[in-house]
């Protein structure tokens, strides 16, 4: 909740504020590990509270303190690229593309130097995130042939990296690459391509999150059958769309239910419009109103609570 954040965001300042009098700059010019650490940790809490453009601020303090700290390291260090990464994923939501990638590129490299394909054949998980974050911000710049070539690179190496790492990181990782190669597949109206991508994807999301084990199902699974229920309907395979888009709302209303999320929720008001603009197809004009009202009265509800907690 917003309370438990804001008690987390003044225990994260405060255990700054003691590290930097633990470790001043008058012993400690070049500053300190666990101060770098908590630099980062305070970043990392400022973007979960969507404060980016000072979380920015302090992942760049951590990064400089990294730096210094690790300069003898001919390679660079993990820590570093993790800085660099996170600068790129800081600049992305405030909306500087060319930065992120900037970062995004800096942090890729580093780890290229700090795993490199003579000790790690299979390739090395952060450079998967690497180059999917790559991907993800070209597609975001409509550099769709570079997300492309970005997002195969990081599907190969996860898919290479899954026949010996079979946990449940790895096979996330796998599944999330096969649904953004399955989404450039679909912008450039490859859908057939796109299709095996989506269906592998949902395949490995179903196995990941079993209901046995989810009764009310999990984020990823609902989108998953979203998108590929959108794909279907651009394939012009209603019904079986219909199926998959109706699973996905049941699958994110008991996700997000009234009691928890007294205004909505984004996804279930997605999830309304999709089905909304898709009934007329199939015969039904009544659940299609009603599904697009349901997704507008949710849009509003959610806007504003936004309004009243800004005001």
């Amino acid at each position: 909740s917003q309370r438990d954040y804001q008690k987390a965001r003044k225990h994260t300042f405060d255990s700054l504020s003691m590290l930097r009098d633990l470790f001043p700059v008058e012993t400690h010019p070049e500053g300190h590990p666990r101060i770098a650490d908590q630099l980062f940790s305070v970043a990392y809490l400022l973007d979960e509270l969507g404060d980016f453009a000072v979380a920015r601020t302090y992942h760049a303090e951590s990064l400089e303190m990294r730096k210094r700290l690790f300069a003898g390291f001919e390679n660079g260090h993990p820590d570093i690229a993790q800085s660099l990464n996170s600068l790129g994923v800081a600049f992305r939501k405030l909306g500087d593309l060319q930065s992120a990638y900037d970062y995004y590129d800096q942090s890729l490299e580093m780890r290229q130097r700090l795993y490199p394909a003579a000790e790690y054949p299979d390739g090395h998980a952060q450079i998967v995130t690497c180059l999917n974050n790559l991907g993800f911000v070209c597609s975001e710049m409509s550099r769709s042939d570079d997300a492309m070539a970005f997002y195969r690179q990081a599907l190969d190496m996860q898919r290479t990296l899954t026949e010996t790492d079979r946990s449940k990181y790895a096979l996330n990782s796998l599944a999330a690459s096969l649904k953004h190669v399955g989404y450039e597949l679909r912008l450039k109206r490859r859908f057939a391509e796109a299709r095996e991508h989506y269906e592998e994807a949902l395949t490995l999301y179903g196995e990941l999150y079993p209901l046995a084990e989810y009764p009310q199902g999990h984020p990823n699974l609902a989108l998953m059958m979203g998108n590929l229920g959108g794909l279907l309907a651009q394939l012009g395979d209603y019904e079986a769309a219909v199926d998959l888009l109706e699973d996905s709302l049941h699958m994110r209303k008991a996700l997000f239910p009234p009691e928890q999320y007294p205004q909505g929720h984004p996804d279930l008001a997605l999830a309304h419009q999709s089905l909304g603009l898709l009934y007329p197809t199939v015969g039904k004009p009544k659940e299609a109103l009603v599904n697009l009202n349901d997704s507008f009265k949710i849009e509003q509800s959610i806007l504003r609570n936004i309004l009243s907690r800004d005001s």
